[in-house]
């Protein structure tokens, strides 16, 4: 990825263009953040925001303030200011031009699952429920499965948190159907995990030890 990204930025030098480099700029700090590069992150989506906000480039604008918005609420653990990021990124994803991979409504419901994510660790958790759900039946009416996957894994752990664990069980029983069903591996052993603690909370331990037995022979750890 590294080498692809030096590969563009060397093109871009050739040939300017500021909304390709506002693309560059958010996929150099996706990069950075998954190398735990979080200072770094934070720079190159500030960076990529500035520069999209000058040329109008809606989708960078929007996915650099959700960078910026996951840098402030879950490494420096300030939730508002998260929220604020993200209050800014929703206004631009609205500017976003729709179009057959539906840009404009997958991003929202990106920046939605961020903020979710900012309510329930500041408390809100009937508005973290609604943002949650308002993501899961978009997922749904678009058939993504990611979106779908990230709502559920985050609705089961909201139950857990309010000791709902059969509530837990049905969120986690979705996620392990839809990840079976796409093939995500990860996610799928999460959903077992998910159960395992369910059925755990209930005090059934048999069904919990069931569970993991199944997390270790599915290949999904």
């Amino acid at each position: 990825q590294d080498a692809l990204l030096a590969e563009m930025s060397a093109l871009l030098d050739r040939y300017p263009d500021d909304k390709r480099q506002a693309k560059l700029l958010f996929s150099m700090a996706l990069l950075a953040d998954r190398r735990s590069d979080h200072a770094s992150a934070e720079r190159l989506a500030g960076q990529c925001f500035d520069l999209a906000e000058r040329c109008g480039a809606a989708w960078p604008a929007a996915m650099s303030k959700g960078e910026l918005a996951f840098i402030q609420s879950q490494v420096v653990g300030d939730q508002l200011g998260g929220i604020e990021h993200l209050k800014v990124g929703l206004q631009w994803a609205a500017r976003i031009e729709d179009d057959a991979e539906n840009t404009r409504r997958y991003t929202e419901a990106q920046l939605m699952t961020l903020w979710a994510m900012c309510s329930t660790m500041l408390s809100r958790i009937d508005e973290a429920r609604d943002m949650l759900q308002a993501v899961l039946a978009r997922g749904v009416e678009l058939a993504a499965p990611r979106l779908q996957l990230g709502a559920l894994g985050q609705l089961a752990e909201l139950a857990a948190e309010l000791g709902r664990w059969d509530e837990m069980a049905d969120w986690a029983q979705r996620m392990r159907v839809v990840a079976q069903a796409c093939g995500d591996q990860p996610r799928l052993g999460s959903a077992l995990c998910l159960l395992g603690l369910a059925a755990s909370g209930r005090n059934d331990l048999a069904a919990a030890q069931g569970w993991i037995c199944l997390l270790y022979t599915s290949r999904c750890v």
